[in-house]
């Protein structure tokens, strides 16, 4: 596997995983009870969505790596 393919897939999974982490840490103070099925589509759409974004960077980057040698 890549180097680059590794850091969007871990980038991916810690973000979604935080920020759906935090969406229901939220939801229990508010006083809501714990839906597994809103805590799975934060993590999946939160970490696609964020892996794509590290992905675009990651490209970027590399192309102006190539173009200042």
């Amino acid at each position: 596997m890549k180097v680059q393919t590794k850091k969007i897939l871990k980038y991916g999974l810690f973000s979604g995983l935080g920020f759906a982490g935090l969406t229901a840490v939220f939801d229990y103070i508010d006083g809501h009870d714990f839906k597994l099925w809103k805590f799975l589509f934060g993590f999946f759409f939160f970490g696609l969505a964020m892996g794509a974004s590290i992905r675009y960077d990651l490209k970027k980057y590399a192309q102006q790596e190539q173009n200042s040698n």
